[in-house]
């Protein structure tokens, strides 16, 4: 097949939903691979500014056979292992305009594509990024996968967080020690996309997508691996703050209940066992900052799962850690030159007390002496800067995708929950100046009601992400009075992106703490459970009381949920 025969093949098959993301995973027929030798990277003749340019004329070409050689070439020594691959010579003053050139083919053959900005590799790392996987690293991949996956089951190809737990648990195997190519390739850019393409494979059991390599690697490490529903996967524990934001606590969810014996299951904290209720996630105080081991005994086969979770400041990155405001999760930190990068949103951050902050934030000294405890509300473009005499941390805004809710809220003083109401429009999305709206959906659910909303792009930008505009104002104008608790859930390309939970007070008009009135009387408000107000013609009045507790309390579906 000619070359371009081959680049309008491949221009088409890389747009298609089934494409992982990573070009060098895609099983690129050994002829194709020739021609694009013979008429892309011999026919420059050694010149790379030919290269280059041919490049521009044949992007879906260029860029599967770039990533190919860059798959032979990964390694630390990868410019004159790809130079030697490719039959060209890459001086060093031509590798950054050979990275552009390479970016723009991937820019203009995948939808949504973003440069990777690997710190570890500069400009190595774009080719290393879509290469996914070295050839020669292909079985101890596929090995250690199977391993993670026998351990806590099989996660869900589409949430991102069970993939990044399962990237950990495989960093955690003693198998990669001494690895140090395929931890770097799990921990980089493309570790996510590998991981998901894998497990969406193993789901399918169709190996033919990927490279022979990587191919065969699978199916020898998942033939004889049972068939199991995707998500059904011990969740991993995760640290949070308690409930009265003073403290750490250990969260270990309960499994489903189909990776469980009908005995219930035992938590082993650093050798402490400790029965859990069923179906309740199991809540560990942290006494004292240490190296947690959370064992679960009781699942499917008699094995146990091990996790471990590092509460010591010391470990974490350059002393902080973050938490989501709204739920006290522990949430990921990334690092970048010029700081710590969280998504936008809303956060606490629990640092060492010598970092102070001249922004606008909430702080407060932390249980443990020498910790504080400070509020901040991330957004787009915006920064956060601690000092330490002439040190200094930058928390700053991370290109991510984010859900800004319009309206107005309030937060519960006893457990710190955000309740929007006034929503006229659901939030609006934010993404990648570079993306295409139509590639993203939402999906918003609220009890029994359900909805799917398209993404329609607004002349609004600020810090590389631009605003979009959702749809399905029926659906909202459709809530019926009262507290709703909505999960939106972030697509593109059917793969999860970002998922958000609200509570959401439809027909509150005003609120201020010791009164709230609304225009429609709350169809779920549950007045037996009220303590410490009193319902008065349309509104809620904060009682004159000794009992310091205040509380509303609703019923949501089969959940009582009460506001303290």
């Amino acid at each position: 097949m000619p070359l371009d025969q081959i680049n309008a093949s491949w221009t088409t098959r890389l747009s298609s939903t089934e494409f992982s993301g990573l070009a060098g995973l895609v099983n690129l027929a050994g002829s194709d691979y020739e021609t694009i030798r013979q008429e892309f990277f011999a026919a420059a003749g050694g010149n790379v500014c030919r290269l280059i340019w041919k490049a521009g004329l044949f992007p879906a070409a260029a860029l599967v056979g770039m990533s190919r050689a860059a798959l032979m070439a990964y390694g630390e020594n990868f410019w004159e292992n790809f130079g030697t691959e490719i039959g060209i010579v890459i001086p060093v003053n031509r590798r950054a305009e050979l990275t552009d050139a390479f970016c723009r083919a991937a820019a203009s053959s995948i939808p949504g594509y973003q440069r990777a900005n690997w710190e570890a590799w500069k400009h190595a790392g774009e080719f290393l990024a879509q290469a996914g996987l070295p050839l020669h690293h292909c079985s101890t991949f596929a090995r250690v996968l199977r391993l993670a996956v026998d351990d806590t089951g099989l996660p869900d190809a589409g949430d991102s967080e069970s993939i990044l737990e399962t990237i950990e648990r495989m960093l955690s195997r003693s198998e990669l020690n001494g690895q140090i190519i395929i931890q770097k390739a799990l921990r980089g850019p493309a570790g996510p996309l590998l991981v998901e393409a894998a497990v969406a494979a193993i789901s399918a059991g169709d190996f033919n997508r990927f490279n022979s390599q990587l191919a065969k690697a699978l199916h020898e490490s998942f033939a004889s691996h049972p068939r199991q529903s995707a998500g059904q996967t011990f969740r991993r524990p995760f640290l949070q703050l308690d409930r009265d934001r003073s403290g750490l606590e250990l969260n270990c969810p309960y499994p489903p209940a189909t990776l469980c014996t009908g005995q219930g299951i035992v938590w082993s904290i650093n050798g402490e066992r400790h029965r859990a209720q069923r179906g309740q996630a199991f809540l560990v105080p942290v006494t004292k900052p240490a190296l947690y081991t959370m064992e679960l005994h009781g699942s499917n086969g008699g094995r146990s799962v091990k996790w471990m979770i590092d509460a010591r400041p010391s470990s974490w990155l350059r002393g902080f850690n973050a938490f989501n405001a709204e739920t006290g999760r522990n949430v990921r930190l990334e690092t970048s030159l010029d700081g710590l990068l969280l998504a936008p949103g809303d956060y606490y951050l629990l640092h060492e007390s010598r970092w102070t902050c001249d922004d606008d934030t909430d702080q407060a000294e932390w249980s443990e002496g020498g910790l504080t405890l400070t509020r901040i509300s991330i957004k787009p473009g915006a920064a956060f800067v601690f000092y330490d005499n002439d040190a200094e941390v930058r928390v700053a805004s991370a290109k991510a995708v984010w859900l800004e809710a319009a309206g107005h809220s309030f937060v519960t003083s006893s457990e710190e929950r955000k309740v929007h109401y006034g929503w006229e429009a659901w939030p609006r999305l934010w993404i990648d100046t570079e993306a295409n709206a139509a590639d993203w959906l939402v999906e918003i659910t609220g009890g029994a009601l359900c909805a799917q909303s398209a993404a329609t792009p607004l002349d609004m930008e600020i810090g590389g992400l631009r605003a979009c505009q959702l749809s399905a104002a029926n659906f909202l104008r459709s809530l019926p009075p009262g507290l709703h608790r909505i999960i939106m859930t972030v697509r593109h390309r059917d793969r999860i992106r970002h998922r958000q939970e609200w509570l959401l007070w439809v027909g509150l008009r005003t609120a201020n703490g010791t009164e709230f009135i609304w225009t429609d009387r709350p169809v779920n408000l549950l007045v037996e459970s009220l303590r410490g107000f009193t319902e008065t013609h349309g509104k809620l009045t904060a009682e004159a009381t000794q009992d310091r507790v205040r509380q509303i309390a609703w019923q949501i579906g089969s959940e009582t949920l009460a506001l303290k």
